[in-house]
């Protein structure tokens, strides 16, 4: 598993945006991959925006991954992610989306709902998003580089205060909730005291 604890979010630098403009991620994940035609222009739009992205560095240094955050015309916050190739696929999808959410969070102060959107038939950052806390909201049809493709808009399901810190409090919540009921409608007939 890729070691989260000793990496860094900073200000995503020009090199760095080059840098991720040029990730090569291997089948089934390359509708990823940023085509060359479309590299300069992509560049372009992230250097016009650069104060919303963020590159997550380890501890030599190296760019590992990104973040990236916008507001909707509803104000909620929409995140984007991303691993460099090599790093996925390690199991700590959820506590990276967990980390991006955090960040976004402190970084804007912002409290409400976070949406995210996937490409569907990604099922690994499915998961990874489900552990981390988001629910599927609704699908989208949309296009990346001419190719049709399906976002599966995610809703973060808690406040700061709030937020699991892994799957347990979440499993435990839950059954909580649904022993409390069960304990309740017994009680109600009699059947515990």
């Amino acid at each position: 598993m890729m070691e989260l604890s000793g990496c860094r979010v900073l200000p995503m630098t020009p090199g760095q945006a080059a840098e991720y403009l040029c990730w090569e991620y291997p089948a089934p994940y390359t509708l990823y991959n940023i085509p060359p035609a479309y590299r300069e222009r992509e560049r372009a739009v992230i250097l016009s925006e650069l104060d919303r992205w963020f590159a997550v560095v380890d501890r030599q240094g190296q760019m590992v991954g990104f973040f990236t955050y916008r507001f909707d015309a509803a104000g909620r916050m929409e995140i984007g992610l991303g691993l460099r190739p090599d790093c996925t696929g390690q199991g700590s999808g959820a506590a990276y989306t967990r980390r991006c959410v955090d960040f976004g969070r402190a970084r804007y102060g912002y409290g409400g709902p976070v949406l995210l959107r996937v490409i569907r038939g990604n099922d690994r950052a499915l998961r990874a998003y489900l552990r981390a806390g988001f629910r599927i909201l609704r699908e989208e049809q949309a296009s990346a580089y001419g190719s049709p493709i399906v976002f599966l808009w995610r809703k973060g399901l808690w406040k700061t205060a709030e937020k699991p810190q892994n799957d347990w409090p979440i499993f435990r919540y839950y059954f909580l909730r649904k022993y409390a009921r069960i304990e309740k409608t017994l009680f109600r007939k009699g059947a515990v005291r």
